[in-house]
């Protein structure tokens, strides 16, 4: 990142973008950076791109309230201008939530991030829900690339909360295998996998320890 720092943003995705994939929805915001002049870094070179980092990557058909991206800077800009310009331009289905300054150096969300929280709407019983907060353990199968993979969901999630029109998840993300929410659905609450996949869900935070930041880019 230049010696300007960067902006780190926070967007919703709605569903317009729920099939967007994770490539297609940076460029999306990239192209709003640029639309609206904003005093972002690019690489050199004869094709200079906009020097970005990309936060983690949403699953397709999932909505979410947290998507991060850091811009490294050019020229100085407080996050309130970068967060008021960029508004005007983004595209139906993407809504910016928050803009703030981040030194030079700061580690990308990626790197941070120890656990997601999901919203999977709809009605769940809460009686499976209790079975497996009490089970010591709770084996799923995994199948890819025709591939067996045992997983321990326990292992994985740490909060299932269900109420009347919904179930809040939290998902641990760590070095190994990441637990899809679908994943949960389809082995806590036995639905089938079709069903599973047709449950809307949307990624409401991520979990990052707070950054130690210099004073002067916590104010404004």
């Amino acid at each position: 990142m230049s010696g300007c720092g960067g902006i780190r943003v926070r967007l919703a995705r709605g569903i317009e973008h729920a099939q967007t994939s994770h490539q297609a929805f940076v460029a999306l915001v990239i192209e709003a950076v640029q639309r609206a002049g904003l005093p972002v870094a690019c690489s050199g070179g004869p094709r200079p791109r906009v020097k970005v980092t990309p936060g983690l990557q949403l699953p397709l058909g999932y909505t979410s309230r947290c998507e991060y991206l850091d811009f490294a800077l050019a020229q100085p800009c407080t996050g309130r201008a970068f967060a008021s310009a960029l508004a005007e331009q983004l595209p139906p289905g993407l809504r910016l939530l928050w803009a703030g300054r981040i030194p030079a150096h700061t580690p990308h969300p990626r790197a941070n991030i120890v656990a997601c929280w999901y919203t999977l709407y709809g009605a769940f019983d809460p009686e499976r829900a209790h079975a497996f907060r009490a089970a010591p353990r709770w084996p799923h199968a995994r199948e890819k690339k025709g591939k067996r993979i045992e997983l321990d969901l326990k292992m994985h999630v740490d909060r299932i909360d269900v109420y009347s029109d919904c179930t809040l998840l939290k998902v641990r993300i760590g070095a190994g295998p990441q637990v899809k929410p679908a994943e949960v659905i389809e082995s806590v609450f036995g639905l089938p996998e079709g069903d599973a996949l047709r449950v809307p869900v949307e990624r409401t935070a991520l979990i990052m320890p707070p950054a130690p930041f210099p004073r002067s880019f916590l104010v404004e």
